[in-house]
């Protein structure tokens, strides 16, 4: 087990180590936590600017939808909402400090 979750961290730290993985451009495969963790913005940040209600408990939808399903769900294009997390994605790096 150790192994396996040694292997893991190393895959996913090697995968958001490459500069081509941060800040992609938004696309209807990807999810909202994809997209925040991409820009480097709370996932809440992108969960409130997509509309997406949260479950009763507070925790993370069942199954997580791709910005394809989540306009698809809401009657919207998908340009719409690519605009709408693109505007929340922009504010919320206005707030942070530079990086150094």
């Amino acid at each position: 087990m150790t192994l396996f979750f040694a292997v893991r961290m190393a895959l996913f730290t090697l995968y958001w180590a490459n500069p081509a993985h941060r800040e992609q451009p938004l696309a209807g495969w990807m999810t909202l936590h994809y997209v925040a963790h991409s820009w480097h913005v709370p996932p809440e940040t992108v969960i409130t600017a997509a509309r997406v209600p949260r479950p009763p408990d507070g925790g993370r939808p069942p199954h997580p939808r791709t910005l394809e399903e989540i306009a698809r769900a809401q009657g919207i294009s998908l340009d719409q909402l690519i605009a709408r997390l693109q505007k929340a994605i922009a504010a919320a790096q206005a707030r942070q400090p530079p990086q150094k």
